[in-house]
């Protein structure tokens, strides 16, 4: 299984992946969406011919960032429901991974208080302050 190379917390990916390109960066969130956007498709550019891991982080950048571009390809089980809105239950994909903190970004794309305190919970006891108070600001 691939979610080993997941990372787990809100620190910024530097490495690349096996196929080379460079993963979108989560420290980021002080950036303009735009500039967020335009590294997400240069991603996506780059990882048409890389596995469905790596093809859904990059498909889950794009609509993070508002980009029209669609998903390519097969993606792995918890991104594709991500995609398709099933926030809880690729929560629990990313759980039963041993992946928290995208457990966590999950929840956050749901508009469900309960959902919403979950990932707050999650994003706490890892110690995520920048996602803390991302869900905080989204629970206002």
């Amino acid at each position: 299984m691939r979610p080993s190379n997941t990372p787990t917390g809100p620190v910024s990916r530097s490495r690349s992946s096996r196929c080379g390109w460079p993963a979108p960066r989560r420290s980021g969130w002080t950036a303009t969406w735009l500039t967020a956007r335009r590294e997400a498709e240069l991603a996506d550019d780059a990882a048409a011919d890389c596995d469905r891991w790596d093809r859904g982080a990059v498909a889950v950048w794009l609509q993070r960032t508002g980009s029209a571009r669609p998903p390519r390809g097969e993606l792995a089980a918890p991104y594709r429901r991500q995609l398709d809105g099933d926030w809880c239950s690729a929560a629990r994909l990313w759980a039963d991974l041993g992946c928290p903190y995208e457990a966590g970004l999950a929840l956050l794309g749901s508009a469900d208080e309960a959902s919403l305190r979950e990932a707050l919970w999650i994003f706490t006891d890892l110690g995520a302050a920048a996602a803390v108070r991302l869900t905080r600001q989204k629970m206002r």
